[in-house]
């Protein structure tokens, strides 16, 4: 148990993706599985690869030692359903692909993320220092020059900012308490946005188990077995639930809060057609570059929001620091 603990964590996205890129190079050119794990013992710790050689030594599949090592579900998922019909080969191709996709992803979001968090710790640095380290030694400060000082706006200005500040923390655990509830009148899914966010991440998943070659309703079934978000697993269970009752995917897509009209669109065009796979792959592709561009915006807004009410702090308290200089000259 503890060893596979260890080799979970070695195992992270990076590490997973470097290694279905390069194992999966060695198998297209000809290499056994065997043998591509002998090559990569050179380019990855030979500990890392013990427990997957010893795995298939032993006759075992390689996805068993793919989850056994910590692998993420879904490219396990992916090796394992093409390598029962016969076709590794394939299913690290797969794999590979969406460990891309998957690390892109997280890394776009990851940048867009870092500066305004960057900001915000920054802004409640500066503010909880200037509140401890400033504020009690105003008065005194104004005492020295025997004038008779008002920082009552000064902490004011606080009050404000540190209410500003506590905005960011109480929406993330209002967002969390959404997520973890399973009653989806408590979540805003009327909101355009929401409906989006819920698309995009619902058709991402979908699509990428039906490339495997699942059928509709048994990759829903899957795609249980992967999520983990209450709220999400509601809505795919609602969504299953009326399909067993006979009721056609077209109609229950159509009638559910979750998706937008667009989604419900493409989904009515890809039945029709009988493209769903495919469709669902260039919806999610155009659906990412929007979304992409909304955060895009979002963020460059509250860069300048944080921006402004930095420089708005610090202004104020060097002002806060000439008022003896002021009233001195005024009453000179």
């Amino acid at each position: 148990m503890g060893k596979n603990s260890k080799l979970k964590k070695f195992w992270g996205l990076e590490a997973q993706h470097r290694f279905l890129d390069r194992f999966t190079q060695l198998v297209e050119n000809g290499f056994s599985v065997a043998g591509a794990l002998g090559v990569m013992q050179t380019m990855f710790k030979p500990q890392a690869l013990q427990f997957m050689c010893s795995q298939c030594e032993a006759g075992l599949p390689f996805a068993t030692g793919l989850e056994e090592s910590g692998f993420e579900k879904r490219i396990v998922y992916m090796v394992r359903c093409n390598e029962e019909n016969g076709s590794l080969l394939l299913g690290l191709q797969k794999a590979r692909e969406f460990s891309v996709y998957y690390l892109k992803n997280r890394r776009e979001l990851t940048q867009k993320l870092r500066y305004p968090l960057f900001l915000l710790g920054l802004m409640a640095f500066v503010l909880s220092a200037a509140y401890v380290f400033f504020i009690p030694h105003l008065e005194g400060f104004y005492d020295s020059f025997n004038l008779e000082g008002d920082p009552f706006a000064i902490r004011v200005m606080f009050v404000v900012m540190g209410a500003i500040l506590s905005l960011a923390p109480l929406f993330g655990g209002i967002i969390f308490y959404f997520l973890n509830s399973k009653k989806e009148r408590l979540f805003p899914f009327r909101l355009k946005f929401a409906q989006q966010l819920f698309s995009y991440y619902f058709a991402s998943q979908w699509q990428m188990l039906l490339a495997c070659g699942l059928p509709l309703k048994e990759s829903l079934e899957t795609i249980l077995q992967f999520e983990t978000v209450p709220l999400v697993r509601h809505a795919i269970i609602k969504v299953k639930a009326q399909l067993e009752t006979g009721d056609a995917l077209e109609s229950v897509l159509g009638n559910s809060c979750y998706f937008t009209p667009y989604f419900k669109t493409v989904m009515c065009h890809a039945l029709q057609i009988g493209c769903v796979p495919k469709e669902l792959g260039l919806y999610t592709q155009m659906e990412l570059k929007r979304l992409s561009g909304m955060l895009g915006q979002a963020f460059k807004v509250l860069q300048t929001g944080l921006l402004v009410a930095i420089g708005s702090m610090i202004a104020l308290l060097y002002l806060s620091i000439l008022q003896p200089v002021f009233d001195l000259v005024h009453i000179l």
